[in-house]
């Protein structure tokens, strides 16, 4: 998979029906520059200099009007069903806080927020944090893995 600037099917590539609907209508909207990455494999600095770990996050949202895009933040959409447990509580905490350290902020959703409850107000709140990010120049230590 690679970076995307055009409605497609995300149902087909996102984990979850709500990353793949939030991510259809952030594409459908349109937004000046606005790239997604779904499912995108990164690589982060662990604490020690010498070691890395893989993360997978839901949705990576980019900034460009064509290659190289410049990733600026990810969108992690959550169901209670998978992340309903202390085990996966913690672990998400854990991710997030791996991701900002690379310099990746994460934007994170309750699945049924974005399904039921205000998917217009979701998709809003991630096209004002793009238009955010978008003006900041974060240092980002982590490296995406193309073509994976």
């Amino acid at each position: 998979m690679s970076w995307l600037t055009t409605p497609t099917k995300l149902g087909e590539i996102c984990r979850g029906p709500a990353e793949a609907l939030l991510g259809e209508a952030l594409l459908r909207a349109q937004v000046p520059a606005f790239a997604l990455f779904p499912e995108a494999p990164l690589w982060v600095p662990m604490l020690t200099p010498t070691q890395e770990q893989r993360l997978t996050v839901d949705l990576l949202v980019g900034y460009g009007l064509g290659a190289p895009y410049r990733p600026l933040f990810a969108v992690e959409c959550d169901g209670y069903e998978y992340h309903g447990d202390y085990e996966a509580f913690k672990e998400d905490r854990y991710r997030d806080r791996r991701l900002l350290l690379a310099g990746l902020p994460v934007l994170r959703f309750a699945s049924v927020e974005v399904i039921h409850y205000n998917p217009t107000q979701s998709m809003e709140e991630v096209v004002r944090t793009f238009h955010l990010l978008s003006t900041v120049n974060l240092r980002q230590d982590f490296v995406l893995e193309e073509g994976a």
